[in-house]
């Protein structure tokens, strides 16, 4: 069966003109109310580069991908594919993009371009494509996590590249903007994250170039989470790697050696200095507390990070004092049982009513939580996440 849709879509995903595109489906209905019939009428997947982003958007219509899976399906589990490694190719990919989890297509695609000889141009092809799908706004594929896993694999084949323009550093800085760009789209992306803190200790243990990494790192996940991430867990766990390592790395450097990087352990230490995460700490304090931030999470990280410098009781003060002074100034007590203020009657506060003493609830809540939490912790008790 021809491929034509298919070859057509994947050239497009493939193409190396950047790294960085965005692909989102839209139902064809929206395609007539949008006004976007002109630029559907041109070609199947409209597109638009952004020269000063560097960022390719690109449109696809539900009904041209309900097409393209068929014709690839057709041709993988219908037809005779023997020795035609270029449609098989194609049709392994287009189910992909609909169906990540197919493992019998992913694992032919995979036997077809890391098991035998191929050009760097068709790896570098073929990780272009990989990446469209991880920021597309197809929930399942970006999430997939048999596609972060293949994400990975090229990643490390491209590292193990003989060539000056596949380093680390211009790799890993590739990678860090795919992950970003993913999660902008699709948030608390557990499979993004963990492929983040599996560069994350890569660019730790190797050679000079380490600590400025690190620092681009910590500036672009930082401005995630002011941003789009403002109550993203998974990623403020990761600042936390990035700056502490709250978990030992050894995991995921063993992982990425054992998928296939040639890599040779660095015994420098790589990591910021006290005084540099004192600093950061710092910094994020004052954002946290200047943009009355209320999520249980930044305020956690804030509390990982004190508590490994050695500032865990200052910022257990911080809490425990910013709580006493809500209460005595609204009269009240902050329930963390049931999440609830209650006059000192014990009476319940109706809070719908009253929105910016709701808000502030939240934050201060967030910190008597916190704060048990920390108490939980020096007594031996179990502390909740």
């Amino acid at each position: 069966m021809a491929l034509e849709s298919t070859a057509h879509i994947l050239e497009v995903l493939g193409s190396t003109k950047t790294f960085y595109k965005c692909l989102r489906s839209i139902p064809d209905i929206e395609v007539q109310l949008g006004g976007l019939q002109d630029a559907f009428s041109i070609d199947i997947v409209p597109r638009e580069y952004d020269p000063r982003m560097d960022r390719l958007d690109l449109l696809i219509k539900k009904s041209t991908l309900i097409q393209s899976f068929a014709e690839c399906y057709e041709y993988l589990y219908q037809e005779s594919h023997a020795g035609r490694r270029k449609e098989t190719s194609l049709a392994t990919l287009g189910i992909l993009l609909v169906t990540p989890e197919d493992h019998t297509a992913l694992i032919l695609n995979e036997e077809l371009l890391l098991t035998s000889p191929v050009s760097k141009m068709k790896i570098i092809t073929q990780f272009n494509v990989i990446c469209s799908y991880l920021t597309s706004s197809l929930a399942r594929t970006n999430k997939s996590s048999s596609l972060w896993l293949y994400f990975k694999k090229l990643l490390i084949t491209m590292l193990n590249f003989d060539d000056e323009s596949y380093t680390l550093s211009s790799i890993s800085k590739i990678a860090l903007r795919i992950i970003i760009m993913s999660m902008e789209v699709h948030p608390r992306n557990y499979y993004a994250c963990n492929t983040l803190r599996f560069l994350v200790a890569i660019i730790r243990r190797r050679g000079s170039s380490s600590p400025l990494l690190l620092k681009e790192y910590y500036a672009a996940i930082l401005e995630y989470l002011k941003n789009d991430g403002l109550n993203d867990t998974s990623m403020w766990l990761v600042l936390v790697q990035l700056l502490v390592r709250l978990d030992a790395e050894d995991y995921y450097v063993s992982e990425f050696l054992r998928l296939g990087f040639e890599m040779e352990p660095d015994e420098v230490d790589n990591s910021f200095s006290l005084e540099e995460i004192k600093s950061i700490k710092n910094e994020i304090f004052d954002w946290l507390v200047s943009s009355n931030y209320r999520y249980h999470s930044g305020w956690l990280a804030l509390v990982l990070i004190s508590d490994r410098i050695g500032e865990g009781a200052a910022m257990k003060d911080f809490l425990h004092a910013s709580v006493l002074g809500f209460e005595k100034e609204e009269k009240c007590r902050i329930s963390t049982d049931d999440g609830s203020m209650l006059k000192l009657t014990g009476e319940k506060v109706e809070l719908d009513s009253n929105l910016l003493l709701k808000e502030r609830f939240a934050a201060y809540l967030t910190f008597k939580r916190l704060y048990e939490a920390t108490e939980g912790r020096r007594s031996g008790r179990y502390i909740p996440k």
